[in-house]
Protein backbone atom coordinates (compact mmCIF):
# COMPACT_ATOMS: atom_id res chain seq x y z
CA UNK A 1 0.00 0.00 0.00
CA UNK A 2 1.20 3.82 -1.13
CA UNK A 3 2.65 5.03 2.29
CA UNK A 4 0.41 8.33 1.36
CA UNK A 5 -2.57 6.15 1.30
CA UNK A 6 -1.56 4.59 4.40
CA UNK A 7 -0.88 8.30 6.77
CA UNK A 8 -4.13 9.54 4.95
CA UNK A 9 -6.30 6.70 6.19
CA UNK A 10 -4.12 7.12 10.21
CA UNK A 11 -5.05 10.57 9.88
CA UNK A 12 -8.37 10.34 9.32
CA UNK A 13 -8.66 7.60 12.12
CA UNK A 14 -6.98 8.99 14.59
CA UNK A 15 -8.88 12.03 15.50
CA UNK A 16 -11.79 9.86 15.68
CA UNK A 17 -9.89 7.58 17.85
CA UNK A 18 -8.71 10.16 20.03
CA UNK A 19 -11.96 11.36 20.72
CA UNK A 20 -13.12 7.87 22.26
CA UNK A 21 -10.27 6.97 23.98
CA UNK A 22 -9.94 10.70 25.56
CA UNK A 23 -12.00 9.83 28.17
CA UNK A 24 -10.15 6.96 29.64
CA UNK A 25 -7.22 8.40 28.76
CA UNK A 26 -8.01 11.14 31.53
CA UNK A 27 -8.77 8.76 33.85
CA UNK A 28 -5.64 6.49 33.50
CA UNK A 29 -3.97 9.78 34.16
CA UNK A 30 -5.76 10.57 37.50
CA UNK A 31 -4.95 6.85 38.54
CA UNK A 32 -1.35 7.24 37.89
CA UNK A 33 -1.24 10.48 39.90
CA UNK A 34 -0.41 12.88 36.18
CA UNK A 35 -4.17 14.29 35.95
CA UNK A 36 -3.73 17.25 33.78
CA UNK A 37 -0.21 17.43 34.25
CA UNK A 38 1.51 18.72 31.48
CA UNK A 39 -1.88 18.00 29.50
CA UNK A 40 -1.16 21.13 27.55
CA UNK A 41 2.10 20.55 26.27
CA UNK A 42 0.67 17.20 24.78
CA UNK A 43 -1.13 19.66 22.45
CA UNK A 44 2.35 22.11 21.69
CA UNK A 45 1.15 24.12 24.63
CA UNK A 46 4.12 25.28 26.85
CA UNK A 47 4.17 27.59 29.68
CA UNK A 48 7.89 29.04 28.22
CA UNK A 49 8.73 31.38 24.94
CA UNK A 50 9.64 29.44 21.97
CA UNK A 51 13.03 31.57 22.03
CA UNK A 52 13.82 30.53 25.54
CA UNK A 53 13.81 26.54 24.15
CA UNK A 54 16.86 25.14 23.32
CA UNK A 55 17.21 25.00 19.21
CA UNK A 56 19.32 22.36 16.85
CA UNK A 57 18.93 19.93 19.53
CA UNK A 58 18.89 16.14 19.85
CA UNK A 59 15.00 14.94 20.36
CA UNK A 60 15.07 11.69 22.34
CA UNK A 61 11.26 10.60 22.63
CA UNK A 62 10.72 7.53 25.47
CA UNK A 63 7.48 6.50 26.56
CA UNK A 64 7.20 5.14 30.22
CA UNK A 65 9.61 4.33 32.84
CA UNK A 66 11.78 1.59 31.38
CA UNK A 67 12.63 3.65 28.29
CA UNK A 68 13.32 7.20 30.25
CA UNK A 69 16.20 5.11 32.14
CA UNK A 70 17.14 3.82 29.04
CA UNK A 71 17.47 7.48 27.63
CA UNK A 72 18.87 8.90 30.69
CA UNK A 73 22.28 6.20 30.07
CA UNK A 74 21.76 7.42 26.79
CA UNK A 75 21.93 11.25 27.55
CA UNK A 76 24.90 10.69 30.00
CA UNK A 77 26.61 9.18 27.22
CA UNK A 78 25.93 11.50 24.80
CA UNK A 79 27.08 14.46 27.12
CA UNK A 80 29.91 12.62 28.01
CA UNK A 81 31.30 13.26 24.55
CA UNK A 82 30.06 16.89 24.11
CA UNK A 83 28.54 18.75 27.22
CA UNK A 84 27.57 21.48 24.91
CA UNK A 85 24.83 19.46 22.92
CA UNK A 86 20.93 20.74 23.37
CA UNK A 87 18.69 17.38 24.54
CA UNK A 88 15.08 17.07 24.79
CA UNK A 89 13.45 14.50 26.81
CA UNK A 90 10.02 13.60 25.67
CA UNK A 91 8.10 11.20 27.51
CA UNK A 92 4.43 9.85 27.36
CA UNK A 93 3.35 8.68 30.35
CA UNK A 94 3.40 10.71 33.89
CA UNK A 95 5.01 8.09 35.51
CA UNK A 96 7.98 8.79 32.92
CA UNK A 97 8.20 12.06 33.05
CA UNK A 98 8.68 12.08 36.34
CA UNK A 99 11.61 10.37 36.33
CA UNK A 100 12.96 12.13 33.90
CA UNK A 101 12.12 15.59 35.89
CA UNK A 102 13.77 13.92 38.79
CA UNK A 103 16.47 12.24 37.12
CA UNK A 104 17.30 14.41 33.97
CA UNK A 105 20.48 16.04 33.68
CA UNK A 106 20.42 20.35 33.83
CA UNK A 107 21.02 19.88 29.51
CA UNK A 108 17.98 18.27 29.50
CA UNK A 109 14.75 19.61 28.28
CA UNK A 110 12.12 17.14 29.67
CA UNK A 111 8.83 17.45 27.86
CA UNK A 112 5.71 15.38 27.59
CA UNK A 113 5.80 13.69 24.30
CA UNK A 114 3.24 15.35 21.74
CA UNK A 115 -0.07 13.77 20.14
CA UNK A 116 1.28 12.47 16.84
CA UNK A 117 -1.41 14.80 15.03
CA UNK A 118 0.67 16.35 11.99
CA UNK A 119 -0.30 20.09 12.79
CA UNK A 120 1.01 19.41 16.73
CA UNK A 121 4.18 17.54 15.77
CA UNK A 122 5.17 20.50 13.47
CA UNK A 123 4.88 22.64 16.01
CA UNK A 124 7.07 21.31 18.79
CA UNK A 125 9.51 20.15 15.52
CA UNK A 126 9.61 24.06 15.51
CA UNK A 127 10.10 24.94 18.50
CA UNK A 128 13.02 22.35 18.77
CA UNK A 129 14.23 22.36 15.68
CA UNK A 130 16.11 18.73 16.48
CA UNK A 131 18.81 17.90 14.29
CA UNK A 132 18.37 14.13 14.96
CA UNK A 133 15.55 12.31 16.60
CA UNK A 134 16.28 8.95 18.33
CA UNK A 135 13.24 6.60 19.43
CA UNK A 136 13.83 4.34 22.46
CA UNK A 137 13.24 0.28 21.71
CA UNK A 138 10.27 0.40 19.00
CA UNK A 139 7.99 3.38 18.79
CA UNK A 140 7.10 4.59 15.53
CA UNK A 141 4.98 7.20 15.05
CA UNK A 142 3.82 7.72 11.45
CA UNK A 143 3.68 11.27 11.38
CA UNK A 144 6.68 12.01 13.46
CA UNK A 145 8.90 9.56 10.98
CA UNK A 146 7.26 11.76 8.11
CA UNK A 147 7.68 15.24 9.14
CA UNK A 148 11.32 14.31 10.07
CA UNK A 149 11.90 12.94 6.82
CA UNK A 150 10.64 15.85 4.78
CA UNK A 151 12.83 17.85 7.00
CA UNK A 152 15.96 15.73 6.48
CA UNK A 153 15.92 14.93 10.12
CA UNK A 154 17.42 11.31 10.57
CA UNK A 155 15.42 9.21 13.01
CA UNK A 156 17.25 6.21 14.56
CA UNK A 157 15.67 3.30 17.06
CA UNK A 158 18.17 2.55 19.78
CA UNK A 159 18.14 -0.31 21.77
CA UNK A 160 15.27 -2.01 19.46
CA UNK A 161 14.17 -5.15 20.35
CA UNK A 162 11.03 -7.19 19.02
CA UNK A 163 8.83 -10.35 20.08
CA UNK A 164 8.48 -13.29 18.37
CA UNK A 165 4.63 -12.39 18.95
CA UNK A 166 5.14 -9.00 17.96
CA UNK A 167 6.84 -9.90 15.29
CA UNK A 168 3.68 -12.40 14.14
CA UNK A 169 1.49 -9.56 14.66
CA UNK A 170 3.06 -6.84 12.63
CA UNK A 171 3.57 -9.38 9.77
CA UNK A 172 -0.07 -9.50 8.91
CA UNK A 173 -0.65 -6.12 9.02
CA UNK A 174 3.36 -5.79 6.96
CA UNK A 175 1.81 -3.54 3.62
CA UNK A 176 0.77 -0.81 6.84
CA UNK A 177 3.97 -1.35 8.55
CA UNK A 178 7.01 -1.69 6.56
CA UNK A 179 6.02 1.78 4.81
CA UNK A 180 6.11 3.32 8.28
CA UNK A 181 9.61 1.68 9.09
CA UNK A 182 10.78 2.44 5.83
CA UNK A 183 11.30 6.28 6.93
CA UNK A 184 13.62 4.93 9.99
CA UNK A 185 17.49 6.05 9.26
CA UNK A 186 19.00 3.54 11.42
CA UNK A 187 17.94 0.36 13.80
CA UNK A 188 20.21 -0.48 16.57
CA UNK A 189 19.15 -3.78 17.74
CA UNK A 190 20.25 -5.78 20.98
CA UNK A 191 21.30 -8.84 18.92
CA UNK A 192 21.35 -11.24 15.71
CA UNK A 193 17.80 -12.19 17.08
CA UNK A 194 15.92 -8.89 16.78
CA UNK A 195 17.97 -8.02 13.18
CA UNK A 196 16.44 -10.55 11.72
CA UNK A 197 13.32 -9.77 13.15
CA UNK A 198 13.71 -6.14 11.96
CA UNK A 199 14.38 -7.33 8.83
CA UNK A 200 11.98 -9.87 8.17
CA UNK A 201 9.82 -6.62 8.62
CA UNK A 202 11.24 -4.83 5.20
CA UNK A 203 13.80 -2.97 6.83
CA UNK A 204 16.76 -3.01 4.75
CA UNK A 205 20.06 -5.34 6.68
CA UNK A 206 22.18 -2.27 5.92
CA UNK A 207 19.70 0.14 8.04
CA UNK A 208 20.19 -2.67 11.29
CA UNK A 209 23.18 -2.66 13.62
CA UNK A 210 23.79 -5.07 16.23
CA UNK A 211 24.03 -2.41 19.11
CA UNK A 212 23.43 -4.59 22.29
CA UNK A 213 21.54 -3.46 25.21
CA UNK A 214 21.77 -0.10 26.93
CA UNK A 215 20.20 -1.63 29.70
CA UNK A 216 23.17 -3.68 30.34
CA UNK A 217 25.53 -0.75 29.61
CA UNK A 218 28.19 -0.46 33.14
CA UNK A 219 30.34 1.78 33.94
CA UNK A 220 34.04 0.85 34.04
CA UNK A 221 33.09 -2.99 33.13
CA UNK A 222 31.97 -4.77 30.26
CA UNK A 223 28.38 -6.69 30.15
CA UNK A 224 26.98 -8.98 27.91
CA UNK A 225 25.73 -8.26 25.24
CA UNK A 226 24.37 -11.18 23.73
CA UNK A 227 21.18 -13.10 24.97
CA UNK A 228 23.72 -16.20 25.22
CA UNK A 229 26.44 -14.33 27.03
CA UNK A 230 24.11 -13.19 29.43
CA UNK A 231 22.50 -16.85 30.20
CA UNK A 232 26.12 -18.16 30.50
CA UNK A 233 26.52 -15.42 33.33
CA UNK A 234 23.41 -16.35 35.01
CA UNK A 235 24.72 -20.32 34.56
CA UNK A 236 28.25 -19.44 35.90
CA UNK A 237 27.28 -17.27 38.40
CA UNK A 238 24.32 -19.92 39.52
CA UNK A 239 26.51 -23.25 39.35
CA UNK A 240 28.93 -21.62 42.11
CA UNK A 241 31.58 -24.26 42.04
CA UNK A 242 28.60 -27.22 41.60
CA UNK A 243 27.20 -25.96 44.69
CA UNK A 244 23.71 -25.00 42.72
CA UNK A 245 23.54 -21.46 44.77
CA UNK A 246 19.76 -20.79 43.69
CA UNK A 247 19.71 -17.31 41.77
CA UNK A 248 16.43 -14.40 42.10
CA UNK A 249 16.41 -12.58 38.65
CA UNK A 250 14.59 -9.22 39.35
CA UNK A 251 13.60 -7.67 36.02
CA UNK A 252 12.49 -4.52 35.29
CA UNK A 253 13.26 -2.79 38.37
CA UNK A 254 14.41 0.57 39.20
CA UNK A 255 15.29 2.23 42.40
Amino acid sequence: MPRSLILLIYNIALPLFFVLAFPAWLVKMWRRGGYGTGLLERFAVFKTTSISEPKDTIYIHAVSVGEVLIALKLIKSILDYDASLHIVLAATTSTGHAVARQNAPSQARVIYSPLDFNFIVRMVMRRFSPQQIVLIEAEAWPNLLRIAQKKNIPVSIVNARLSARSEARFKKFSCLVTPVFSMITRVGVQDTIDKNRFAELGIPTAKIHITGSIKFDLTGGQAPQKRSDFQKLLNDFGNDGGNGRKVLLLASTHT
